[in-house]
């Protein structure tokens, strides 16, 4: 960050170092012959730029390095020219000089890196005495070398017209003091002096920290941006992954609706399976129900038969005891005529019945016929009532 150009720029876009800087004499000779002296002052103006025009986007903050403060107009060498001063709600714009009567206010912090050479010991001796006439309001003096004074780093507010010292802490093996102009700690330590915000703790990094600092940042974010490349490809590698997990848990629920479908199928074809053998239970039971009342009425049938076989047996047999009678009352017709009489009564009986027993005959026939032809299983077998055996015995 270079600090040697004077600052044109306005509030609105403050630069990035700070202006109006003047490294040479009013005749043009180089003022600064000390690294340490330089070194310093650049890193007071570079971390004053940073602290009002980028943190706290200030404007009208105009400080300067080296640039003479006239306090008459008309006398050239009417001037002190501190290292570095700030003016607090003064205009920006490039000056050759700080000329007090044209000014609104004289600087608020002035500060003077001490070296080793005779004029600028002379010069750092005398100034403060001129500072406070002009009613500069901090006058700071830091000794790098530690030969000239102690502590290094010293801060005075004026009071009363008269520098009164500003009360130093010791930190950390160094010192701390607050600026309240700058609303600042300067501090010095074995790095060298260094700034402060004391609301947020922050110390303002020298250009060689800032670029180490920066440095090891764009390492950082190179390996952020590594690990997010990493991290994004893991992130895809996972979503894939769980993709595809998604598409297996799918396909599995899927298998798993088909499997409780065919599930639900069988056990619905189960249960009509079920009801199905049981109708087929309980047409077994009917059909064996039939077939057993079959068999009883086939049984009844044949018992009906039997007893009608008897009964044409027994009306056979009444036939032939009815033919041995008429025989008999036939030949005791011839003995009496009054037996005749009662054998031709007899006879007329018999011959009666016979008439019935010969009629139902073919009508037990015909029944046993209808009775044989209904013995399949699938026909019940329905036999009539047996009729009663004739009596062929005579009236």
């Amino acid at each position: 960050m270079s600090s040697r150009r004077n600052s044109e720029e306005t509030a609105a876009a403050p630069p990035a170092a700070p202006s109006n800087v003047e490294y040479t004499d009013p005749d043009g000779r180089p003022r600064f012959r000390d690294a340490t002296q330089l070194a310093t002052i650049d890193y007071v103006a570079d971390a004053l730029a940073i602290h009002f025009k980028l943190t706290l986007k200030r404007p009208n903050v105009y400080f300067a390095h080296d640039l003479p403060i006239q306090y008459r107009e008309a006398e050239r060498d009417a001037a002190v020219v501190p290292d570095l001063f700030v003016a607090l709600g003064v205009n920006e714009r490039r000056r050759a000089a700080y000329r007090l009567p044209a000014e609104p206010k004289p600087p608020d912090f002035a500060l003077d890196v001490v070296t080793s050479s005779k004029e600028a010991r002379r010069a750092w001796q005398a100034k403060p005495a001129i500072y406070a006439r002009l009613g500069i309001q901090e006058c700071w003096q830091f000794d790098p070398s530690g030969r000239h004074f102690a502590p290094r780093l010293r801060g005075f507010r004026l009071e009363a017209g008269r520098y009164v010292a500003l009360p130093p802490i010791a930190e950390g093996g160094g010192i701390t003091i607050h600026s309240a102009a700058l609303g600042l700690d300067l501090q010095w330590h074995g790095a060298g002096l260094r700034l402060r915000d004391p609301v947020t703790g922050r110390v303002f990094p020298t250009v060689d920290e800032a670029c180490v600092t920066m440095v090891k940042a764009l390492e950082e974010m190179e390996a952020a941006q590594r690990y997010r490349r990493e991290s994004e490809a893991l992130c895809e590698e996972a979503e894939r992954a769980l993709r595809a997990e998604r598409e297996a848990r799918q396909a599995a629920e899927a298998r798993l609706r088909a499997a409780e479908i065919a599930l639900r199928a069988k056990r619905q074809a189960r249960q009509e399976a079920e009801a199905a053998l049981l109708v087929d239970r309980q047409a077994r039971q009917k059909a064996e129900a039939a077939l057993q009342a079959e068999r009883q009425a086939r049984q009844r049938a044949e018992a009906g038969l039997q007893a009608d076989r008897q009964a044409r047996q027994k009306a056979e047999a009444g036939l032939q005891a009815t033919r041995q009678a008429r025989q008999e009352a036939e030949a005791g017709l011839q003995a009496t005529r009054q037996a005749r009489q009662k054998a031709e009564a007899a006879l007329l009986a018999d011959r009666q019945a016979r008439q019935k027993a010969e009629a139902r005959i073919p009508e037990l026939e015909a029944r046993i016929e209808v009775l044989l032809s209904r013995r399949a299983p699938d026909s019940p077998l329905e036999i009539a009532p047996a009729s009663k055996a004739v009596d062929r015995r005579p009236a």
